[in-house]
């Protein structure tokens, strides 16, 4: 190989030299091609991820300063959630008795579903845990109680 390099003229020896150089500089070219669109396409996952990641915080945000959420359970309250689910002419008789410890709801109801939906709407208005649920059902009404703590 020396040889063939020795016998070249020297205007070959310099297009040689240009052609390697030319195809060396090629080669960085091409790598820095493609570092920089994997940077760009990485950058742009990236700024995805944090918008998706700011929508959901503040939707959580909005939703969960929207609810109230309770440690003390009312009268008003759960009169509230009997208008807003139209309970009013199914549930009736409501009595709450609270001590430290826990807090025991009990109505009438004339139907099981709207009674299901009106003690699922207390516990999510409350951070009490909903621990026991007793219901007799008699010929055209239901007592239910449901014990919170």
């Amino acid at each position: 190989m020396i040889n063939f390099i020795k016998e070249l003229q020297p205007r070959e020896i310099k297009l040689i030299i240009i052609a390697v150089a030319s195809v060396a500089l090629l080669l960085i070219l091409f790598a820095i091609n493609n570092i920089y669109s994997r940077y760009d396409s990485s950058l742009k996952n990236l700024n995805k991820a944090k918008s998706d990641y700011e929508y959901v915080f503040k939707k959580g945000k909005a939703l969960s300063s929207s609810i109230s959420v309770n440690t003390v359970i009312d009268k008003s309250i759960i009169d509230e959630i009997v208008i807003s689910k139209s309970l009013t002419n199914i549930i009736s008789n409501i009595e709450i008795s609270a001590n430290k410890e826990i807090t025991e709801i009990s109505f009438n109801s004339s139907d099981l579903q709207s009674s299901l939906a009106l003690i699922e709407a207390v516990s999510n208005r409350t951070v009490l845990n909903l621990s026991n649920i007793n219901y007799i059902n008699s010929k055209n009404d239901i007592s239910v109680s449901f014990i919170l703590n």
